[in-house]
This record gives C-alpha cells, structure tokens and sequence, in this order.
C-alpha cells in the first residue's frame, strides 16, 4: 500500500517537513512516482518497528484482528534448533496451520526472505518476514512465538526469540505488524519474553499493553 508523505506523517505522529528530512537523508525508505515522493506502508512500519519509533494511535483506527487471540491460536514453543533456518524449520512444524497448507513451500518462503528482511523489532526478538506478509488460507490470524535454544547473532542484535505471523490478509499483517511492534515497547512484556514466561502470562501482558480497538 502507497502512503503520500502527509499520511506517513500521520501514521508517525509527526510532521510532513520531519517525514521529508528522514527520506532525504535515506534514512526513510521511499520512491518517486509521477514527480511525487510515496512512501510504501508496510517498510514504513518495518522501518518504525526496527528503530523503536511509536506509532500514532491513528494507526489501529481501522478495524483490526485482536493481538493476543492472534498469539493465542499461534503459541509460544521451546525451540531446539540451533540456527534460524532450524528454528523457523521447527515453528512451521508446530504452528495449527489448516491441513491443506504446504509446511514445506511456507518454510522455503521464509528461509528465501529472511536474508533480506530480517527486522529485529525489540531486543532479542526477531521478525523475519515484517516486510513480506506471509498470507495463506487461514480463518484467522497467528502469532506462533519460538524461543531458541541458545541466542543468534543477527546484524549487530543478540536474538533469543522469533515470532511467525501467519495472516488471511495483507491488510491483517499490517495491523498486527504495528501493534506487536507497539506493545514491545512495554518493558514488563520484553521482560517476560526474556524469561520465557507461560504463554499464559504472555497473554495477560499483551491485553494490558494492547490498545482495544474493534474487531471486524
């Protein structure tokens, strides 16, 4: 999806002028169209999510699926794997995909993305798919979250956990995308995550930090 400058800024809380300022800079990624500079939405929210930056409120203002029921049907795994390819190997296994997904064709998917876009959203926590929505015939969203047997080095990050976001939609993956970033700003949950808390716990801490917003 194509956002106009005053939309980013919008979506950042911020103004058009700082929006401007971080694109000529490169440090915002955009492309020139009909002598217009555009903005594509979900490298914006992946851009935002990588560097901390909070969204605006704005940004869940469209109806969106619920964040912690996402989780939810998703869970939360002990990984054994010692590598991220293993790793993502292992939480395609065990994420309750519908019958007629292909496991094998999902997992070639990401190992072929995950080179490019890797997005560490909060330390420790990796997304290795945020730019590309991983969109397959499913009722309703997951967040499937593994925790590696021991941490990776990714870039400069130490990672020790990996959420897979599982969507219907593109228009899905962009809501949870954002509000996961959101909600891994509280320190309570980052915290939780670190220790390997129960999924139980896991879900009360992500309703607390989790704006409500309606379902459709």
């Amino acid at each position: 999806m194509r956002l106009t400058l005053p939309e980013a800024a919008e979506l950042l809380g911020t103004g058009e002028a700082q929006v401007e300022d971080l694109v000529v800079n490169s440090a915002l990624p955009a492309f020139k169209m009909h002598d217009r500079l555009w903005v594509n939405r979900s490298e914006l929210l992946e851009w935002a999510a990588s560097r901390g930056v909070r969204f605006s409120r704005r940004v869940y203002s469209h109806g969106a699926s619920n964040l912690s029921a996402a989780l939810s049907r998703g869970g939360s795994h002990e990984l054994v794997a010692a590598s991220l390819d293993t790793a993502l190997a292992e939480l395609v296994q065990r994420l309750a995909l519908p019958p007629d997904v292909d496991r094998a064709e999902l997992l070639d998917v990401l190992q072929v993305r995950d080179p490019c876009s890797p997005t560490v959203v909060a330390p420790g926590v990796l997304i290795p798919h945020a730019r590309m929505p991983i969109v397959l015939d499913v009722e309703e969203p997951l967040l499937g979250l593994g925790y590696l047997r021991e941490p990776l080095r990714i870039g400069s990050d130490s990672v020790g956990a990996v959420f897979l976001l599982v969507t219907p939609t593109v228009r899905a993956h962009l809501h949870l995308l954002a509000r996961l970033a959101r909600v891994l700003h509280d320190p309570s949950l980052c915290g939780a995550i670190e220790r390997r808390e129960s999924l139980e716990l896991l879900l009360q801490l992500v309703v607390e930090a989790d704006e409500p917003v309606s379902v459709r």
